[in-house]
């Protein structure tokens, strides 16, 4: 759905920043490889989202992220 927001088609290249609490920064950092293929991201990388790209905040097992995505350059 943050592609839609974002005005990006499902085939474009993405940038993905995030922000993550320690246990999800952990399991994301050890699926990194599949999450990139999966997303089409040409970077994911931890690090908190900038103002250009659309954003998305969640919390659930008080676990806490923040996805910023923007297509790729």
């Amino acid at each position: 759905d943050l592609r839609k927001t974002a005005g990006l088609d499902i085939a474009d290249r993405i940038r993905v920043n995030y922000s993550a609490s320690e246990g999800l920064a952990e399991a994301i950092e050890a699926n990194k490889a599949y999450i990139q293929r999966e997303v089409l991201a040409e970077k994911l990388e931890s690090a908190q989202p900038d103002g250009s790209m659309a954003i998305n905040e969640s919390e659930f097992y008080s676990e806490k992220l923040v996805v910023g995505l923007s297509k790729a350059q």
